[in-house]
């Protein structure tokens, strides 16, 4: 178990975990609705897009390759899709994180 020295460790370890677990949960639903020898290549839409967009901003990496390589063989075009984003949403935690640094924290770059 982490060491955990303040409440935002804590609060930042539990809020991966749940990111985690719930993408889990999400791709086993998602592999659920095709029948077994069979591919699909619908997108994400609605509602499935958003909980990729937010399992991707809260752990872009290891979310991201969970649902491409959980994907690419039921899904092929979801798995490009959510890969896609997964990069995307690297570059925009690592963007906000750099301006939160920077004129938050006043952090000097």
């Amino acid at each position: 178990m982490p060491n955990f020295s303040s409440l935002g460790d804590t609060l930042s370890f539990f809020t991966v975990v749940v990111a985690l677990i719930g993408c889990i949960f999400f791709l086993k639903e998602q592999k659920s609705k095709v029948a077994d020898g069979q591919t699909s290549v619908d997108l994400f839409k609605g509602k499935e897009l958003l909980l990729v967009w937010i399992f991707c901003l809260l752990f872009p990496i290891i979310n991201g390759t969970v649902l491409y390589y959980g994907l690419k063989k039921k899904l092929p075009q979801k798995a490009k899709q959510a890969n896609k984003i997964s990069w995307l949403a690297l570059v925009v935690v690592l963007v906000f994180k750099y301006f939160f640094d920077m004129y938050v924290l006043g952090g000097n770059y």
